[in-house]
């Protein structure tokens, strides 16, 4: 047996030679990284790489470069667009206005008392007969012993506080979801049971990430899908505005 090919063995065993396997591997990782969106680091890294001879093993796109003239790779790709598992093709849901600026254009590099200044005079700009909705999450050393909490105040000044734990191994930006995600629930559940308590939403949240990545498609990211969701079914069921408002934290 030690004088018999391993390309013999594979063959007998009907197991694809691992040569293939590689070649297979490497191209698929090239051509999902080419139908990529155009700011998507990954394509980018494909886009602006440039050959270099090396004396140490080579890499991925090293590998490609040399065997894609053998598999007559296409030269113009359909660009990959992700849904959300377990939802009817071509399904368009409704999606909430993303503002990720204050009033005056301050950031957190503004003044403080700037910043609050702008931050106070952005919230108050919203109508007070909407449903205002204050949502935080933060985690211990910002990866472990999570909590999230959400306070929402309606149009008659009622108000109610949501919090909970997110468990032992969570992140900021984790908890922050999860905060607005418990919010949107229990908006559903309440003009569910009482329609007429059903009115535009905005959200306030001091997570810029999760705004972004909302506003870029990333609600088929599992951690997003269920408030892409909650979102649909709130504008949909009580034809209702969701505005989401980022506002920076402790200012």
């Amino acid at each position: 047996m030690r004088s018999t090919p391993t390309a013999a063995c594979e063959i007998h065993t009907n197991v694809e030679p691992l040569g293939l396997r590689r070649d297979k591997a490497a191209v698929e990782a090239y051509e999902r990284s080419k139908r990529m969106n155009q700011d998507h680091p990954n394509k980018l890294l494909v886009e602006k790489w440039k050959q270099r001879n090396r004396i140490k093993q080579k890499s991925i796109l090293h590998h490609v470069s040399e065997i894609k003239d053998r598999y007559h790779l296409p030269e113009t790709r359909q660009q990959l667009q992700r849904v959300i598992a377990n939802l009817p093709p071509h399904t368009l849901l409704n999606t909430p206005e993303i503002r990720t600026k204050l009033i005056d254009e301050a950031t957190k590099r503004s003044d403080p008392v700037s910043l609050m200044i702008a931050s106070q005079r952005t919230i108050d700009a919203y109508p007070q007969e909407w449903v205002h909705v204050y949502t935080d999450g933060s985690a211990f050393k910002a990866t472990i012993k999570a909590g999230y909490g959400a306070y929402i105040q309606y149009p008659d000044r009622s108000s109610e506080e949501l919090f909970g734990a997110c468990g032992e191994i969570c992140s900021n930006y984790e908890a922050e979801i999860h905060a607005i995600e418990a919010a949107l629930y229990h908006l559903k559940t309440v003009f569910d049971a009482f329609p007429s308590k059903a009115q535009n939403i905005i959200i306030f949240t001091d997570s810029m990430s999760a705004l972004q990545a909302l506003e870029d498609g990333g609600h088929c990211k599992s951690e997003l899908s269920h408030i892409a969701l909650d979102i649909d079914r709130l504008i949909t069921s009580h034809d209702i505005k969701i505005t989401m408002q980022w506002i920076p934290g402790h200012s």
